[in-house]
């Protein structure tokens, strides 16, 4: 398996002064993409020591994959997540609004951070902590520009993944989610539009993360390209999996599934019962 030429520190984080439990952190490569004054959008800063080309090539051509309008409306705020090339971690990324540049204009902002996926699984690193560190860390430095340090994330006490998906029935029913994971499983390379009507930018990040708990790390599934809003056209097809308030335009590779499905739209394939039976118990944590 590939493993990534790194000469720092190590990808997948290394942990703080403690390795378990509340109080205890990891540090985790990351980069920002963004407008640099007299420069533009490219690269602006870096994990001091990573070797950024082993993970830049899945987010290129597409790291602001939104309207320009949104910025100007200042409705920027959704998450991307894409698997690494070493298939042992995953880039979870938050796109949002970054410093105006020289001339006052208001510019986008991603920030990627490379997550471990074993601490994902045994529950010691969640995605809503990677989330609120980049967050914090963008308040804190705005303009950070060149080396950084590695992004400290808390991590807690390892817990059961179904805790990790309670409040998933409060974003889309059951049978919209079986439905979901039996277009996973009979057409691995579909793509599928998450229609969720009415809802906020909040509401929509919680429940890709809550899916992704669900169905990557509770069921087993394999990581795909997601994002919490619906991207620009030229940019859809770098995804296979979006959630949107509304419909968009889009050719036929495109599946689009109510949040609020009554039943499945899909039979079962055979042999799935365990995968099926988690999903459920998934659902079931209040």
């Amino acid at each position: 398996m590939d493993t990534p030429p790194s000469a720092g520190a190590s990808p997948t984080g290394s942990l703080g002064p403690s390795s378990s439990g509340e109080g205890s952190e990891v540090k985790l490569d990351h980069w920002v993409y963004g407008v640099t004054p007299g420069k533009g959008y490219d690269i602006k800063s870096v994990s001091r020591g990573l070797n950024l080309s082993f993970y830049d090539e899945r987010l290129q051509g597409f790291y602001t994959p939104i309207r320009g309008e949104s910025l100007q409306e200042g409705k920027v705020s959704l998450v991307m997540v894409h698997p690494a090339p070493s298939l042992q971690e995953v880039l979870f990324s938050v796109v949002g609004r970054g410093p105006d540049d020289e001339m006052g204009r208001p510019t986008f902002a991603n920030h990627t951070v490379i997550a471990p996926l074993a601490s994902l699984k045994n529950g010691t690193l969640t995605m809503e902590r990677l989330e609120q560190a980049i967050r914090d860390f963008d308040t804190k430095q705005p303009n950070a520009v060149g080396d950084i340090d590695a992004l400290s994330v808390p991590l807690s006490s390892s817990v059961g993944l179904g805790s990790l998906t309670q409040g998933l029935r409060r974003c889309l029913t059951l049978a919209a989610a079986e439905t979901l994971v039996t277009r996973l499983l009979t057409n691995p390379t579909g793509r599928t539009l998450l229609l969720m009507r009415n809802s906020t930018s909040e509401q929509r990040i919680r429940a890709l993360r809550l899916l992704l708990a669900a169905l990557n790390l509770s069921c087993g599934l394999p990581w795909f390209v997601s994002m919490s809003d619906a991207p620009t056209a030229s940019a859809l097809d770098h995804f296979q999996f979006v959630i949107s308030p509304r419909g968009v335009r889009a050719d036929n590779t495109w599946t689009l599934l109510d949040s609020g499905l009554d039943r499945p739209a899909l039979p079962r394939p055979g042999g799935q019962a365990l995968l099926y039976s988690t999903l459920e118990r998934c659902f079931s944590v209040d």
